[in-house]
Formats: C-alpha cells, sequence, structure tokens
C-alpha cells in the first residue's frame, strides 16, 4: 500500500471551501427589535503560501515565531510528504503536485520540464475554479516565472517576479489589501530553495536557517494585512502554507532495508493550515511521522495465469498461509473485482484446486 503525501491535501482543502465560497453563511442576531433583525454575512477566502526547499524538520528546529504561534491553532505537520514515489523529485513535479493535487503518473511532470504534462485531463486548482465557478476571483504571485506560466495561467491576477521573494511579498500586500481581493490568493517564495541547494537545507546553516525567518516574517506582514481589512471581521481566511519539496539528497537503504519516503529527506515537507479569524476555529492538531512504517514486511506473491478468472497461485512458500493452533493473527484480504463473468472459490482458504467442489480446511 502507498503512503499517502500532503501535497494533494492543498488542492482538495482549498476546492471544497472554495466551492462554497459564493454561498456565504448568514448569521442572524434578533435582538428583539421588530424587523430590524442583523444579517451579517461572512465571506470565506484562502491565503495559500508556497515555500520551495523547506524541508520540515529543519523548519521545525528554526522555530520561526509566526509558523510556531500559528501552529497553537492549526492542523499541521512538520513530516509531511511531497510524494510517496522513489524519484528526483525536483520544483517541477512537486509544483505539479500541489497545484492539481495528483501526482506524476497522473499530471505528467517527471523531470524539470513541462513539456510532457497532462495538464487537459488533470488541471490546475486555477483552471478547476475558473471552469467551475467562474464568479470566484484567483491571484497567484510567484517568484518563478516557469511556474507562473504553466500552472496558474487561468487566474484572474497573476504576477512572476525574477526570484525575488520580497516583490512577490509586496505585491501579495497589495492585493491582500485592496476591497475587492481575491478569493484565493496564492503566494510562491523560491529563496529558501535557493539557500538551501547552495549551502545546505539544515538549520545549523546559517544563511538557510535565516532564509527561514526572513519568509516567517513575510508571511506576518501579510497576515497583517488581512487583519487591517475594514472587512476583516466579516470575513473567514484559511491560511494554509506548506513546502513544496525537502532537500536533494537521496536516502540510500543499507543492505536489508527498505526504502521509505519518510527516511527521504528529499520528500520531508511541512504543512500548516490555519484559520485566521478573531478567535481561530481550528484545534491543535499535529500529523507526526508514524514510528512504525505500515505495510513492510514479506508476504505471499500472487500471480493470476488464467486470462477469464485471474485464479491466484500462491508461490515461493507453501506453508506461509499456515497459520497454526495457537498464537494472534492479523489478516489483511484485498479483493479486486474485474469487470465480466468471473468464478472464485472460497476468499481465504486451502483447497487441493478449484474445480467444484469442498475447500480443504479453513475457508470462510
Amino acid at each position: 500500500m502507498k503512503n499517502k503525501f500532503l501535497g494533494g491535501i492543498v488542492t482538495s482543502l482549498l476546492s471544497g471551501l472554495l466551492i462554497l465560497s459564493a454561498c456565504n453563511k448568514s448569521v442572524q442576531s434578533d435582538l428583539g427589535g421588530e424587523g430590524d433583525a442583523d444579517t451579517t454575512v461572512i465571506k470565506n477566502k484562502v491565503l495559500f503560501i508556497m515555500i520551495d526547499g523547506a524541508v520540515g524538520d529543519e523548519v521545525r528546529k528554526v522555530q520561526a515565531p509566526t509558523l510556531v504561534n500559528m501552529a497553537d491553532n492549526a492542523i499541521f505537520s512538520w513530516d509531511a510528504l511531497s510524494d510517496y514515489e522513489n524519484n528526483a523529485n525536483g520544483n517541477y513535479l512537486t509544483w505539479a503536485n500541489l497545484l492539481t493535487g495528483t501526482g506524476a503518473d497522473k499530471h505528467g511532470v517527471t523531470g524539470n520540464s513541462f513539456s510532457d504534462n497532462n495538464f487537459s485531463e488533470y488541471p490546475t486548482i486555477f483552471t478547476r475554479i475558473k471552469n467551475a465557478r467562474p464568479d470566484i476571483k484567483t491571484a497567484a504571485f510567484t517568484a518563478t516565472k516557469v511556474l507562473g506560466d504553466n500552472l496558474t495561467a487561468d487566474a484572474n491576477v497573476k504576477q512572476s517576479f525574477d526570484n525575488n521573494d520580497d516583490a512577490v511579498k509586496g505585491a501579495a500586500i497589495t492585493e491582500l489589501s485592496a476591497a475587492s481581493s481575491a478569493d484565493l490568493v496564492m503566494v510562491q517564495f523560491h529563496n529558501v530553495e535557493t539557500v538551501g541547494a547552495a549551502g545546505g537545507y539544515l538549520a545549523s546553516n546559517t544563511d538557510y536557517k535565516n532564509a527561514v525567518l526572513a519568509v516567517d516574517a513575510q508571511i506576518k506582514e501579510m497576515m497583517d494585512a488581512i487583519a487591517a481589512r475594514p472587512t476583516y471581521l466579516k470575513e473567514n481566511w484559511l491560511i494554509m502554507i506548506c513546502s513544496n519539496k525537502g532537500n536533494n539528497t537521496p536516502f540510500v537503504p543499507s543492505a536489508g532495508e527498505i526504502w521509505s519516503a519518510f527516511k527521504d529527506g528529499r520528500h520531508n515537507t511541512m504543512f500548516l493550515a490555519y484559520n485566521f479569524t478573531p478567535i481561530p476555529n481550528f484545534r491543535i492538531q499535529s500529523a507526526a511521522k508514524p514510528t512504525v512504517i505500515p505495510y513492510i514486511g514479506t508476504a505471499p506473491l500472487y500471480n493470476g495465469t488464467q486470462a477469464d478468472n485471474r485464479r491466484a497461485t500462491l508461490e515461493n512458500n507453501s506453508t506461509l498461509g499456515n497459520i497454526g493452533a495457537t498464537g494472534s493473527f492479523t489478516i489483511q484480504c484485498k479483493v479486486k473485482v474485474p469487470v465480466g463473468n468471473y468464478y472464485y472459490p472460497a476468499i481465504l482458504g486451502k483447497r487441493a484446486g478449484f474445480s467444484n467442489g469442498v475447500p480443504v480446511g479453513c475457508s470462510s
């Protein structure tokens, strides 16, 4: 079973929130007057911040003050995954992961090129919103032009800057301060990735630490701009912050060790979802790396050999399914039902053959 990665959660949460954004909540307060009930309309808005190259565990060590304070009322993880496949996991791939909510097997981006993309079938969040809800306004401010050109083309407002995070922040604050600001504002910072690639993605690297702290201060400025909005008390803001990828060092398993995305620093990202209202609605919820990685070990090998009904045959160790008379056992069974006619024997059991008859031994 593949481990789920949190990159796709970004698109799922954004989609769910924005689908409802035009159906704003109406809160009625009847204080006993005649015909003067006060109706307050609450408008949902999203600020989505992508920090390239922010390794989750290293960002945790930096203890950046804005992120630490937000985590007190947030759903977050320093052990998130950008992907679950053992691949190069570069910027192009992970940008596409985040903004399409799918992996390389669907969106088609695998290297430092968008030439083989499949965005027509698996479009970005901006394209989906444009097609499904054109009344919802989106804005994208990116530090990398190639990201802006290929992944934010359908945003209503879009600006790219030449690896200038300060300019990105300034443009975002201008948008966030506008009376008619976008319902979804996406911001991409790239300096943490640039510094990490040059000198190491480590909190012990002073330049990397300072780059993380600089982004943290920029996030605080954007939140201050939101809080200063005249309509802030009538808005429900979701602040989502995540990194696109971890470092650039592949994890090489030792003899007998199994590769895991959780052990590969290239995949270690951070994720934080924060409800930015006068009284935040989110309770603290942290998702930590599992102490025991599930679904690692040995299992019987099944090999379907017949075209009609795909009967499975147990290979290698014919005693592997023998439970015995004592002990406790957990059995996981997954069944794929194909299209067409099929005839299966007992799902769990032992029998000498597959002809009609009574299964031999334990059956279910």
